[in-house]
């Protein structure tokens, strides 16, 4: 698989972002946005994050920050959004809508996932993993990708 940052609300994106952004997300080319700023209407119900699967997650950065970001935790905050990406990204390649109740696809995220996460122990399961693994590989196999340069950000 392959992550590209794309810049969709730009005044002036790229031709290449430009064409994704217009195309839009699919089954077969997902996409990941991040939320930031108060938010209101729609997505004021989820507080971290959803899925609208197979197609999109969506994570509130503002959500996660003022949660992850008291009691002088700051610090935890870029870990805890890795995690809640790598959640709602795990509901795109499972297809899955569900929870478990061990590892990263727990339904809420808490204190005791904070310290398996900082010490390297939230993960997905190894069932979720290996589905994981072979839905990354069609998308791989059947996904015809735009010229959307090195990857990098904002390229």
């Amino acid at each position: 698989m392959r992550v590209v940052w794309v810049h969709c609300l730009e005044k002036l994106p790229s031709s290449d972002s430009k064409e994704l952004c217009q195309r839009g997300w699919s089954a077969q080319t997902p996409g990941l946005r991040l939320l930031s700023g108060h938010v209101t209407g729609m997505y004021e119900d989820r507080q971290f994050s959803f899925a609208a699967i197979p197609v999109l997650a969506t994570v509130n950065y503002e959500s996660i920050a003022a949660w992850y970001g008291r009691d002088d935790a700051r610090y935890v905050l870029p870990i805890m959004l890795g995690c809640v990406m790598a959640h709602e990204l795990g509901h795109l390649l499972l297809r899955d809508p569900g929870h478990s109740t061990i590892g990263i696809m727990q339904p809420r995220l808490g204190n005791e996932q904070m310290r398996q996460t900082l010490t390297g122990r939230l993960r997905f399961t190894s069932q979720q993993a290996k589905l994981i693994r072979e839905h990354a590989l069609t998308l791989n196999t059947g996904w015809e990708s735009p010229k959307l340069g090195s990857g990098s950000p904002g390229g």
